[in-house]
């Protein structure tokens, strides 16, 4: 979620080799009912069935990666399956948010290909269960499920030590990280007010995340940093801690879904995702063995991308 205009322009110039950073494969602006105030460079209201075609041509136009869809209770559900429809027509995946029961009913019927985040306060309830079942017996169904920063906010609301990490300071103006500094106190009282944001009961969402696995869904690793205290260089790390060592999922798995799997999801496998002869060297050397220690992947002490070492 971003601008159109400049984040398409930052992809492609960083494709070029014109500024160093990571491959990137954008939205530009979701999609959504009504979008508030203010966010409109980024999120665009959608105001029936034409309206979500016209907006999703837009953004194929733009050579966007993926569609992604704010599917808030308000959206009419042909508004939604109309977005869906016409981005497949462009060959284009469509993510949505699952973060309520209602949202993910409405875009399981749309057919979206992945939903991102999973709810904290329950588990998915039998109709939903029977959903996902049905969709994964006629093709592939996606989950982003962000799990690290909802279980990570629990140790954060006892003591917020680790926002005192450097890292997230790294490039940044000074006046920015000082606003970000004056903003952190307010962490605490944020997530009192949205109880959604917070894994309060670990032990139901671990179950919860193993709904999806035993009902077929194939999950993918996201770190959807830039909420409060959530910053970009701790997302990654813990979203895999999060899995590996809170909720049981095998060390090379995570991995290799982190990798692999995620560069065939987005259709470049040929060229990305694992080591092997004529694809790009993109490549990261950590101290100790993630296969034991997830963990170690905090702290690269080589980065290597596209055979070119930037670290």
């Amino acid at each position: 979620m971003a601008p159109l205009d400049p984040i398409v322009h930052v992809r492609d110039r960083i494709a070029r080799g014109e500024i160093p950073g990571p491959s990137m494969y954008v939205a530009g602006a979701l999609l959504e009912h009504a979008a508030p105030a203010g966010a409109e460079q980024f999120r665009w209201s959608v105001q029936g069935v034409d309206d979500a075609r016209a907006k999703v041509d837009r953004l194929a136009a733009a050579r966007v990666d993926i569609i992604k869809l704010l599917c808030v209770p308000d959206m009419p559900q042909e508004d939604a399956d109309a977005i869906v429809a016409q981005a497949h027509s462009h060959g284009l995946m469509v993510a949505a948010h699952g973060r309520t029961d209602d949202e993910i009913r409405k875009c399981l019927k749309a057919g979206v290909d992945d939903l991102q985040h999973l709810g904290t306060l329950a588990l998915l309830p039998d109709d939903i269960v029977a959903m996902i079942r049905e969709r994964v017996a006629q093709r592939r169904l996606l989950w982003t499920p962000t799990v690290g920063s909802p279980v990570n906010y629990t140790y954060l609301l006892r003591d917020m030590e680790m926002l005192d990490d450097p890292a997230w300071q790294r490039g940044l103006p000074e006046a920015i990280v000082a606003d970000v500094r004056r903003s952190l106190p307010a962490i605490p009282k944020l997530l009192e007010v949205l109880p959604m944001l917070v894994a309060r009961d670990e032990a139901m969402y671990r179950r919860k995340f193993g709904q999806l696995l035993e009902n077929g869904v194939e999950i993918l690793p996201g770190t959807d940093t830039g909420n409060p205290g959530h910053f970009h260089p701790f997302g990654l790390w813990i979203e895999l801690d999060t899995w590996v060592n809170h909720f049981g999922v095998d060390p090379l798995e995570a991995l290799r879904r982190a990798t692999a799997y995620s560069a065939e999801v987005m259709g470049v496998a040929k060229d990305y995702g694992t080591v092997e002869p004529s694809k790009f060297a993109d490549v990261i050397v950590v101290r100790g063995d993630p296969r034991r220690h997830i963990d170690v992947l905090r702290e690269p002490v080589v980065v290597i991308r596209h055979g070119q070492r930037f670290k």
